[in-house]
Parts: structure tokens; C-alpha cells; sequence
């Protein structure tokens, strides 16, 4: 099964011009950044509230605030 994937993937980008990228920039460029660090504005300026919501009304600011704390707790235990 594993061979699959890899003769899958090999038609779409070949393997021999993986060795281009670094190991980090290889996981970057698959798998994005692991640990994006949001603020409040970047969620405020990214994000459309719809079905009547808007972006003053007390749950989408709960959402922001529930979004962007974990992310500032993660920041501070791993500094």
C-alpha cells in the first residue's frame, strides 16, 4: 500500500527533486505550519460572520476568545 502512495505521489512531483528541500522545508510544504500563531485581529480581519451574526455580537466574540487562548497558553509553556 505504502508503494502506492509513494508511485502516486511520484507522478505528481517526482522523487528525485525531493532532495532539493530540507526535511523542515519539506514538512512545511506538506504539512503547513503546526503551531500558526493567531491574534484576536488576524481572527477579526480573516473570518466573514454570516446567518445574521456579526462580528459585535457576544458569541462570535466568545469563538475568538476561545480560539486564541489555548494558542496563547500554548506560546507561553513552550518559551
Amino acid at each position: 500500500m505504502l508503494f502506492m502512495v509513494v508511485a502516486g505521489f511520484d507522478l505528481v512531483f517526482p522523487m528525485e527533486k525531493l532532495f532539493l528541500f530540507s526535511p523542515t522545508e519539506l514538512q512545511m510544504i506538506l504539512c503547513g505550519d503546526q503551531s500558526p500563531q493567531w491574534t484576536r485581529d488576524d481572527i477579526i480581519n480573516y473570518t466573514e460572520p454570516k446567518l445574521g451574526y456579526t462580528r459585535e455580537r457576544s458569541v462570535n466574540v466568545l469563538i475568538i476568545i476561545i480560539i486564541i487562548i489555548p494558542t496563547t497558553i500554548f506560546m507561553v509553556l513552550s518559551s
